[in-house]
């Protein structure tokens, strides 16, 4: 099961090493994204499943490298982020944003829960979230708690974003969106 595992992502490089930064090559894109698609967030009460080893020492308490959950990107948003790395092979760009699309929809498509509770997210990740909810064909419970989402943040996620799209069938409990603004 994907979500039991931990995903460590090798972002710092040596200082020797002239090489692309990890942010910037393709595969490591893919594969960091597709991350925070399925991981579930990180709590003080369990082992964190996004690890980020360039960020050990950064932490403030010189071991912490928790790596922060971002909102996952539509698949458009990936594609166009895919055109602005580079890959050994560029045909693996497209590919790559194929396979990311069959991902989010099996992913983001199927699920029943979703929990992106304590993940620190601000309007701005909100309001990129927000993008997928038409993709949520199946969804029954968000949980958005224990985030800094203020009203302007929040706004895009009104049941009327996601009732009007064609095709999704999305079911979201008054509880959960309470959440939003807890």
């Amino acid at each position: 099961m994907p979500q039991a595992t931990t995903a460590i992502f090798m972002t710092s490089k040596p200082a020797c090493n002239n090489n692309l930064s990890y942010h910037e090559r393709g595969w490591p894109t893919f594969e960091y994204r597709v991350s925070m698609l399925a991981k579930p967030g990180s709590s003080a009460l369990r082992w964190p499943s996004l690890i980020d080893v360039g960020k050990i020492g950064r932490g403030g308490d010189g071991v912490s490298a928790t790596g922060m959950r971002l909102a996952p990107l539509v698949p458009s948003r990936m594609e166009r982020e895919l055109q602005h790395k580079i890959f050994t092979n560029m045909a693996d760009t497209t590919m790559v944003a194929a396979l990311y699309q069959d991902t989010f929809e099996a992913v983001i498509g199927g699920a029943v829960s979703l929990s992106y509770h304590g993940a620190c997210w601000d309007d701005e990740q909100m309001a990129s979230f927000c993008e997928l909810l038409p993709s949520c064909n199946m969804l029954q419970v968000l949980a958005l708690g224990g985030n800094q989402i203020t009203d302007r943040g929040s706004a895009p996620y009104q049941p009327r974003s996601i009732s009007g799209t064609e095709g999704a069938s999305a079911r979201i409990s008054a509880r959960s969106l309470l959440s939003v603004f807890m």
